[in-house]
């Protein structure tokens, strides 16, 4: 491997070394995996370093896992209450009585 790259050992300002330190190392562990002349247990070994980068670029983002993240149950919404105003009641509007002969008017 070459010599570490200056975001591992540097300083940076700004609060953000932490984050420019884990891209510098997957760029090196990219480039020693896609090295052809490295063993293929050592190309394994750095791409599961590098997917464990992954990860830990995923936590530092605050992302959740895929699926982790349950949205809340929608609470059905009540339906608005609303005053019936009935008129007020008239001569008009009383009800009608029909005698359709089916029952005897009492003696």
């Amino acid at each position: 491997m070459s010599a570490l790259p200056s975001a591992l050992v540097g300083r940076i300002r700004g609060g953000r070394k932490f984050y420019d330190q884990l891209l510098a190392m997957q760029d090196v562990l990219f480039l020693a995996t896609i090295d052809a002349n490295a063993e293929l247990k050592d190309r394994a070994a750095c791409a599961r370093a590098w997917e464990t980068l992954e990860e830990r670029k995923r936590i530092m983002r605050g992302k959740p896992l895929p699926g982790s993240h349950r949205p809340e149950p929608e609470r059905k919404r009540k339906a608005p209450s609303t005053t019936v105003v009935y008129p007020a009641p008239s001569a008009a509007s009383a009800p009608s009585v029909v005698n359709d002969g089916a029952s005897k008017p009492a003696a």
